[in-house]
């Protein structure tokens, strides 16, 4: 099977590759490419069966991109995926371009085999109308965090209640999530353990590597980049049903200088969850959400 995964993020298409064959799907031919543009070339040159993509890829909207690999893969299927299909009207957007499947991050290995194959029945998103933007935003619950972070990462991840987190100096990654108008509604807080650990666990970077950025205080250009995939996934544990729908902005790495605004945004009493994350193979750290709202 020739599968073409058009998709900016490096990690994110070794994750869905990686899916696949975890369901089973092996001998996989597959072609990457890393914008809409170069993703929409070489699906007229190579036909692929199935195209993976996201909605937000650098070079054609989500749209244009969808309607664009239609024509040109013919009876292929388009499979898009990404976190912002989570909103109904994003989801809806993309079925009318002409995708046969929309998921919303983070899929499972048996749903994304699902949607590729066309057989079974994958999760998509539902078809309701948005929710007003002035609804509160919603905080996961440690369950939501916990399974949206056993299924990227591929392991048993364990969650555990913790003590509120605003961030330790430097050493603190803040992630900001945004509604349609821009505005800030949720804050997530990490540690650079859990900034570390996840960052390597989700490219299966090796654990010494991480262990060396926690004794730093700061994480190497690939452990940020793995660990803003793993951010804009958890885009799907704060939005709720009824809720504003909310997509990842913003990420200031541990041994950046975040904004003080963000730093403020973190210590906000009220509506948060703070847990201690513990991933196997890897290590433990902390997170936190923080509704601003």
């Amino acid at each position: 099977m020739k599968v073409l995964v058009v998709e900016e993020s490096r990690v994110m298409r070794q994750i869905l590759v990686r899916a696949l064959r975890q369901a089973g799907l092996d001998g996989l031919d597959v072609l990457p490419a890393e914008d809409g543009r170069a993703g929409l070339q070489l699906a007229r040159e190579e036909c692929p069966d199935v195209v993976l993509c996201g909605w937000n890829v650098p070079g054609l909207s989500g749209a244009e991109l969808v309607s664009s690999l239609r024509l040109a893969v013919g009876s292929g299927r388009v499979v898009v995926v990404s976190a912002e299909t989570a909103s109904p009207a994003v989801a809806a957007e993309a079925r009318r371009a002409g995708a046969d499947v929309v998921l919303a991050k983070p899929v499972t290995p048996e749903g994304l085999a699902a949607a590729v194959t066309g057989e079974g029945d994958p999760p998509e998103p539902g078809e309701d109308e948005e929710t007003g933007h002035e609804a509160p935003a919603h905080v996961p619950t440690p369950f939501e965090v916990r399974d949206a972070l056993t299924t990227l990462l591929a392991r048993d991840v364990e969650v555990d209640a913790g003590d509120p987190f605003s961030g330790e100096d430097a050493r603190t990654t803040y992630a900001v999530y945004v509604d349609e108008r821009l505005a800030a509604r949720v804050v997530a807080v990490a540690d650079v353990g859990f900034s570390a650990h996840a960052g390597a666990a989700v490219g299966l970077v090796p654990a010494p590597l991480a262990v060396s950025a926690v004794r730093r205080g700061n994480l190497p250009d690939m452990l940020a980049e793995n660990l803003d995939e793993v951010l804009n996934v958890c885009g799907a544990a704060v939005n709720g049903p009824g809720r504003p729908h909310l997509r990842l902005w913003s990420v200031h790495h541990a041994g950046e200088d975040a904004p003080p605004d963000v730093v403020a945004f973190a210590a906000v009493p009220g509506r948060r969850l703070d847990l201690l994350v513990s991933i196997p193979s890897y290590g433990d750290g902390r997170l936190s959400f923080v509704a601003v709202d």
